[in-house]
């Protein structure tokens, strides 16, 4: 659940570095980003953590999770 606050740090800043004025389209973006982020965090924190349970390297959840994320957006 840290990318939640990560990503509100990394917004302003990325607004500026394009030079967007923040606009309430960009409000409903980030909205809709948070959503993806909070629905997402836990399902891949609970595919790591089987993988682990199972004995499999450190390496191999992160490809793992790849996998997964193609099952999950079907």
């Amino acid at each position: 659940m840290s990318s939640v606050p990560l990503g509100i740090i990394r917004i302003f800043p990325g607004h500026w570095i394009v030079g967007m004025n923040f606009s309430a389209t960009s409000m409903i973006g980030i909205i809709a980003h948070f959503g993806v982020v909070v629905r997402d965090a836990p399902l891949i924190a609970d595919c790591i953590q089987d993988d682990r349970a199972h004995g499999l390297p450190p390496n191999v959840p992160c490809e793992r999770s790849k996998e997964n994320d193609c099952v999950r957006s079907r």
